[in-house]
């Protein structure tokens, strides 16, 4: 969706604000009791999403889908004072253009007054650029160049990594011959937990009794000179 569709939405009456945030007029025009269809326009700095992409590891749509990025940049777009300490804090984000009046990123939320509770709601972002006379695509902003560039990759950096074992005064590889020999050494502790088992495994269950001189062990009358 571009901005250039905005004209061409037909309506019985159109209310045209231009508000500076933040303000608590916005939020009286953009509920549904004062209005079924709205276009709201909000102008954000890119040093913000510079700031998702980098810390939140969420860039803008394609990068990511919209899902993840709006539940991301929502919240954190409504927290004026942070926005704020990133266009005119002393810090790198700070500094780095975040606050230039030749770009800007266009937020964009079109709500349809359909009949009923649901309304279709549409959300979009892109750019605006000065240099280009108006509007264009978040990857063609200077400003978020740095949004767009990929990190290395894991396999990249693993490429890339020094061998701990060059330069080292001694040799740590075995030779074929010393691997075989090391394969023939019986190791002390590969059968150590199996003997602990053995000797700790309970023996078969049996009774054994030795009578004494109380018990009566006659066959014919066991119970004639039981003593109780």
């Amino acid at each position: 969706m571009s901005l250039m569709l905005l004209k061409t939405r037909t309506a019985p009456s159109r209310l045209i604000c231009h508000v500076n945030c933040p303000s608590e007029l916005v939020h009286v025009l953009t509920q549904i009791a004062f209005s079924p269809s709205l276009v709201q326009i909000v102008a954000r700095p890119p040093v913000l999403l510079t700031h998702i992409a980098q810390v939140y590891l969420t860039p803008p749509p394609p990068a990511s889908t919209p899902e993840k990025f709006w539940r991301v940049f929502s919240p954190f777009a409504e927290r004026e004072q942070d926005v704020e300490s990133l266009v005119f804090g002393t810090g790198a984000e700070g500094g780095g253009g975040g606050g230039s009046s030749d770009e800007f990123v266009v937020e964009m939320l079109v709500r349809s007054g359909g009949e009923g509770k649901r309304k279709n709601v549409e959300r979009s972002i892109e750019g605006w650029s000065e240099a280009k006379n108006g509007p264009c695509e978040l990857c063609d902003l200077d400003t978020l160049k740095n949004v767009w560039t990929r990190p290395r990759s894991i396999p990249d950096l693993k490429e890339a990594s020094i061998d701990p074992t060059q330069g080292l005064p001694f040799n740590l590889s075995l030779t074929p011959a010393q691997v075989e020999l090391r394969s023939l050494v019986p190791l002390p502790y590969a059968y150590d937990g199996q003997r602990q088992t053995e000797k700790s495994k309970p023996p078969s269950g049996q009774i054994l009794y030795d009578p004494d001189s109380a018990d009566d062990i006659d066959e014919e009358d066991p119970d004639e000179d039981l003593d109780i």
